[in-house]
């Protein structure tokens, strides 16, 4: 019955929309890679972008000093991953690549992976999240 309660309350007030900024960087602070993702979206991925100290920079926000055209042409995720391959044109490379891996232990996490750029080389980066409600 108090299920039952909880989730008919859980109707009437709406459900609260979450997605997670992910903001990624190298040890040597040559790339940093940032995005929005939101897993109960239709497009999943609300913006990404990408940075490369004292060069080019990529990002798929239209208002961006960076977009160049470039979007999320696909995306990967499974229970401890994330990833997105992002093009200029459809039937073209990928511009860049990133996949994302959460590890944890007891009170312990680390979210690490790699950032492959087209032009520009392949990163190992570090990265947190911070949760965004709406």
């Amino acid at each position: 019955m108090r299920l039952l309660i909880i989730a008919m309350l859980g109707l009437a007030t709406g459900s609260v929309q979450a997605s997670e900024i992910y903001r990624c960087a190298d040890t040597e602070g040559e790339i940093a890679l940032a995005f929005e993702y939101d897993a109960g979206a239709v497009e999943p991925f609300a913006w990404v972008e990408m940075q490369l100290t004292g060069d080019f920079g990529i990002s798929t926000d239209p208002t961006h000093r960076n977009f160049d055209g470039e979007f999320v042409s696909d995306h990967y995720v499974g229970e401890d991953f994330i990833g997105a391959d992002l093009k200029v044109h459809v039937n073209s490379l990928p511009v860049m690549q990133f996949r994302i891996v959460r590890v944890s232990e007891g009170a312990h996490e680390l979210m690490t992976g790699g950032v492959g750029v087209g032009g520009g080389g392949v990163w190992s980066v570090i990265c947190q999240s911070e949760l965004q409600t709406q």
